[in-house]
């Protein structure tokens, strides 16, 4: 786990203008394929922890079994921070546009959150040129 910039963490967050802003500004533009987790306390602020999952590609035929482990991975972690919601941002090298496979499984995890409680904030795509919310 890494520490987000501690400058994101004092104001909630109202939008998802401003949670983009947070991704940009943690995550930024894609420079290699994985997914980050990033967690929110109950009055919405962004928690100082970041999470960068290998293994875990966007587009990748992921069963539902992983799915729900990336999903418990988030839980485990949340409930160690007591954060409330997660962030998942899908960090791919290439353009903003979602391949059909590649908006499966943002789909996917979607409707298999939550498993044990920990909402689901967003998703955001991290790519080539910059960061788009799903």
């Amino acid at each position: 786990m890494t520490d987000a910039p501690a400058g994101a963490m004092t104001e909630p967050i109202e939008s998802d203008h401003e949670l983009g802003r947070v991704v940009e500004d943690v995550v930024g533009a894609a420079i290699v394929d994985r997914v980050w987790l990033l967690f929110l306390d109950g009055e919405r602020r962004v928690l100082p922890t970041l999470l960068p999952v290998d293994g875990f590609r966007l587009g990748d035929p992921l069963t539902n079994g992983e799915v729900r482990a990336l999903i418990r991975l988030a839980e485990g972690v949340a409930a160690t921070i007591d954060a409330v919601e997660a962030v998942v941002v899908w960090e791919r090298v290439g353009g903003r546009r979602l391949l059909a496979a590649e908006r499966v499984l943002v789909d996917r995890l979607t409707a298999l959150f939550p498993l044990d409680g920990l909402v689901l904030r967003a998703q955001f795509l991290s790519h080539s040129l910059g960061v788009l919310k799903l």
